[in-house]
C-alpha cells in the first residue's frame, strides 16, 4: 500500500469517525430534549406563555444544530472528488498490493478467485 493509498484511507476513516460523533451528539441533545418534553407533562411547571419552548423550538434546535454539523463535515474541499470514487483494487494486483485501506479480502470472507 502506497503512501498516498495510507492518506486517502485515514482522510476516509477520519471522514467517518466525525459523522459517527455527530450522530451520537445528535441522539444525545435529542435524549435531553425528550427528558425535557416528559418532565413538563409530569410536572406541569412550564408556564403557557413558554410551553412552545420543549415542544416545537427545541426539537427543530437539534435538527438544525444536526444538519448545520453534516453541511460543515461535508464541505466541498480540494480533495472531495477523491472521496467521490476511488479505485481500491490495483488492476497490477501482487501479494503487496492485496491490502486496500488495511483490509485483506480474505479477512473479511470474500473470496478473491470468486468472479
Amino acid at each position: 500500500v502506497t503512501l498516498q493509498d495510507q492518506k486517502h484511507c485515514s482522510e476516509i476513516v477520519r471522514l467517518f469517525l466525525n459523522v459517527r460523533l455527530v450522530l451520537v451528539g445528535t441522539f444525545l441533545l435529542a435524549a435531553v430534549v425528550l427528558l425535557m418534553q416528559l418532565a413538563d407533562v409530569w410536572l406541569a411547571v412550564t408556564p403557557w406563555k413558554l410551553q412552545w419552548v420543549p415542544y416545537d423550538a427545541a426539537p427543530h434546535a437539534v435538527y438544525t444544530l444536526f444538519l448545520l454539523a453534516v453541511m460543515i463535515l461535508w464541505w466541498p474541499h480540494a480533495d472531495s472528488r477523491k472521496l467521490g470514487y476511488y479505485d481500491s483494487v490495483n488492476q497490477d494486483e501482487t501479494e503487496a498490493g492485496k491490502e486496500a485501506c488495511g483490509v485483506v479480502p480474505e479477512q473479511v470472507g470474500a473470496k478473491v478467485d470468486e468472479f
